[in-house]
């Protein structure tokens, strides 16, 4: 094994070696694929695609971007094709753009304490129009309710995962035909967590080696956005939900 080789980044190889034990099948793509390049941040570095084979999510796209000295963040985007999702979402991605989804735990201390709740916050990427309660989309002309985020949003399951877990973004790609699911992950975080595993036998969830548990529930994200019908919506007399 050469230098290069030694010090290569090795968060795919790793990632993909994971789900194989979860027998889920899948295999690394080769590098330069325009796939890699969907949703990516600015100055980031993509690692490369894994490619995964007879589910929702077609592929994962990882990526690394500076944090500070000697320090960087990982993004884990799995990736969901929708060949449909301009035909069922044209009014609003025509006069908002794209939709934006993320999680946030509400804490019983910052960072470090225990979760308690889960909020949920959609937006658009033209328009600051932003909804916390639910499945709403705002405007002065429309509201656009969309059945998909309902039900992730009450879907007892996928917030447990997601308290038990990390946080998560959905996030629509229409120019691509795509949505995808963001996971973000500290690098210097997780090597500690990797140490406490592996010397005092912790079990401490590493964001770069998804569980079961983890992997369902993004695939059960992924069934419900692909399943899904075009939104409601209403002209005149808009509910105001921020009441309820």
């Amino acid at each position: 094994m050469n230098i290069k080789e030694k010090l290569r980044d090795k968060t795919r190889d790793d990632l993909s070696k994971n789900l194989n034990l979860l027998n889920i099948k899948t295999n690394l793509a080769e590098r330069g694929k325009l796939e890699e390049d969907i949703g990516k941040p600015t100055l980031s570095k993509g690692l490369g695609i894994i490619n995964v084979n007879d589910t929702p999510i077609k592929w994962i796209n990882i990526r690394r971007r500076p944090r500070g000295r000697n320090n960087f963040t990982y993004m884990i985007d799995y990736v969901i094709p929708d060949l449909n999702m301009k035909s069922k979402f044209e009014k609003i991605f025509s006069e908002y753009g794209n939709i934006y989804i993320r999680s946030k735990k509400r804490k019983s201390f910052p960072i470090f304490g225990k979760p308690l709740d889960l909020r949920w916050q959609v937006k658009t990427s033209t328009n600051p129009i932003k909804s916390k309660l639910d499945s709403t989309i705002k405007s002065d002309k429309f509201n656009y309710r969309i059945g998909f985020i309902s039900r992730i949003f009450n879907d007892n399951s996928i917030k447990k995962t997601i308290m038990d877990t990390q946080d998560i973004e959905i996030r629509s790609y229409n120019e691509h035909n795509c949505w995808l699911i963001r996971i973000h992950a500290d690098r210097n975080v997780e090597l500690w967590k990797k140490f406490f595993n592996k010397i005092f036998k912790f079990k401490l969830k590493i964001v770069t080696r998804p569980s079961k548990e983890q992997w369902l529930c993004y695939q059960k994200i992924a069934n419900e956005i692909i399943s899904d019908n075009a939104p409601f919506f209403t002209q005149k007399n808009p509910v105001d939900l921020s009441s309820e």
